[in-house]
């Protein structure tokens, strides 16, 4: 059987149900619902339960319920390191045979491939 404030709820919406379809409810009749809802979960009503109760689909209490709450920030602080850079005669290079040279100059590179030969 039905409590008071659940059939008072029941009758706000039926009172403030949009007359058209692609009309929603008022930002005043959505705030009001959303109040009893969250009366209702924390007395650890389903949301089946509250649905029924007020006469609203679950996924629309949700909803509604969801676009309430404040936005989680998604964003968050980046420090931006500076790269350090090669000096302009740095190289990498690998030989035929496998051999890989980094960071060293063309005449280093010169002389340490003469070596390995």
């Amino acid at each position: 059987m039905p409590t008071s404030s659940q059939s008072s709820i029941r009758s706000f919406v039926q009172e403030h149900r949009p007359t058209h379809r692609n009309r929603g409810f008022s930002c005043a009749a959505r705030q009001r619902v959303l109040s009893y809802v969250r009366e209702r979960r924390q007395a650890g009503a389903t949301w089946d339960g509250i649905a029924e109760e007020v006469g609203v689909s679950r996924t629309t209490l949700r909803s509604w319920s969801r676009a309430s709450e404040p936005a989680v920030a998604s964003l968050v602080p980046v420090v931006v390191a500076e790269t350090p850079s090669l000096p302009n005669s740095s190289l990498c290079l690998t030989s035929p045979s496998g051999y890989r040279l980094e960071g060293l100059c063309i005449e280093e590179a010169i002389v340490v491939l003469g070596a390995l030969r």
